[in-house]
C-alpha cells in the first residue's frame, strides 16, 4: 500500500525539479558587476530558477522579469543570492503600468519595438519652441503642471549661432513670480538643474512659477537679457487634484515599493499618462540614480523624451 504513495512523491519531486530547471527570468536591466557561475551577466540573459547570482558591490544592479511576465526581481545590494530565494521575494506585476514597463523593457532590444517607436516619433516629431531664447528648455509646452515639490529641468542651446554658443560658459536658472520678482536663482555649468521647491518658502507659496534659463559668459555677464526671455510657467496643482493623484499612486503601489528603480519607471509612465511631464522626468532621473545608470533604463528615458518632442542629439 505504501508503494503508490512513495511513487507519487517521487514523481512530484522530479516534476517540481524539472519545472525549476525550466523556469527562467530574463535580465531586463543590469549595471556593474553582477555574475552567475563566475561569469558576468549581460542584458537579455536568461537566469534559471536553480541558479544563483552574485552582486559584487553596492553600486551594481540587476532587474529580472519572469518568463511568464508576472513577477519582477530587483537586487542592488552586495551579496550572493539563490534565485529560488529571490523568487520568494519577487514582486507581482499587478497593475497595468507595471506590466507596460515590463513589456517595454522585454522588447526594447527587438527590431519590432524599434519600428513601433520610430513610427510613433514620425507622427509627432516637431519642436515646440515658441520662444526666441537662445536656450530651449526640455518641456513640451509653455505651461506645465507639477505634482511634487521637486522639479528637474534640462535645456540645450540652439545650434544656429555658433559664435554665441561658443561664448556660453555656464547658466543661471531663475524663477520669477507673475509680478516678475526673482524668487530663486542658481548657477550651474551643466545643462540641467534639480530644484527642491519645499526648501524655499517663497517658491512653495506661489501657485505659478516662471522659469528662465539665462546663459552667462566667463565674466558672469548675461549673454541674453532675462527681460527678453519669455520663460516657462510651472503651475502647482490644486489640492483636490493632488489628492486624487496621490490616491491613484497609492492604489498602483499598494503591493509594490515605489522607491526602487523599476518602481520609478512605473511612476514615470503614470505621470506621463497624466501629462505631468516634470514629475515624469523626476521619476526617470530617480530610476537612473537607483540603477546606477542602467543602459536599458537610459533607453526608455530617451524614448520618453523622443515621443514628447524633448530629445536633442
Amino acid at each position: 500500500m505504501k508503494t503508490p504513495f512513495f511513487t507519487l512523491c517521487f514523481i512530484l519531486f522530479f516534476s517540481f525539479l524539472a519545472f525549476a530547471q525550466e523556469a527562467t527570468f530574463k535580465v531586463v536591466a543590469v549595471k556593474g558587476k553582477v555574475s552567475t557561475n563566475n561569469k558576468l551577466i549581460a542584458q537579455n540573459a536568461e537566469i534559471k530558477a536553480i541558479q544563483s547570482i552574485t552582486v559584487a558591490d553596492d553600486s551594481s544592479y540587476i532587474c529580472l522579469v519572469s518568463n511568464d511576465k508576472k513577477e519582477i526581481i530587483e537586487v542592488s545590494k552586495k551579496g550572493s543570492y539563490q534565485m529560488a530565494d529571490l523568487k520568494k521575494q519577487a514582486v507581482m506585476l499587478g497593475n497595468n503600468y507595471a506590466k507596460f514597463v515590463a513589456d517595454e523593457l522585454l522588447e526594447i532590444e527587438t527590431a519590432k519595438y524599434d519600428s513601433v517607436r520610430l513610427q510613433q516619433t514620425k507622427k509627432t516629431w516637431h519642436w515646440i519652441n515658441p520662444h526666441s531664447s537662445s536656450t530651449i528648455t526640455m518641456l513640451p509646452r509653455e505651461t506645465v503642471m507639477r505634482y511634487s515639490d521637486k522639479i528637474t529641468v534640462k535645456w540645450f542651446l540652439k545650434s544656429s549661432n555658433f559664435e554665441f554658443n561658443k561664448a556660453v560658459d555656464h547658466y543661471k536658472a531663475m524663477i520669477f513670480n507673475l509680478e516678475d520678482h526673482v524668487l530663486f536663482e542658481e548657477k550651474t555649468s551643466e545643462m540641467r538643474i534639480t530644484i527642491d521647491l519645499s526648501k524655499t518658502k517663497k517658491l512653495i507659496e506661489e501657485k505659478v512659477l516662471v522659469l528662465k534659463i539665462v546663459p552667462l559668459n566667463k565674466l558672469e555677464q548675461e549673454l541674453e537679457s532675462r527681460a527678453t526671455i519669455d520663460g516657462y510657467a510651472i503651475v502647482g496643482m490644486e489640492e483636490s487634484e493632488k489628492q486624487q493623484i496621490t490616491q491613484e499612486l497609492n492604489t498602483i503601489f499598494k503591493d509594490q515599493n515605489r522607491e526602487t528603480a523599476f518602481g520609478k519607471l512605473v511612476e514615470a509612465r503614470f505621470f506621463e499618462d497624466k501629462e505631468l511631464y516634470i514629475d515624469a522626468i523626476n521619476a526617470y532621473e530617480d530610476a537612473l540614480n537607483l540603477s546606477f545608470g542602467a543602459e536599458s533604463y537610459q533607453k526608455v528615458y530617451r524614448f520618453f523624451l523622443e515621443r514628447n518632442n524633448l530629445w536633442q542629439e
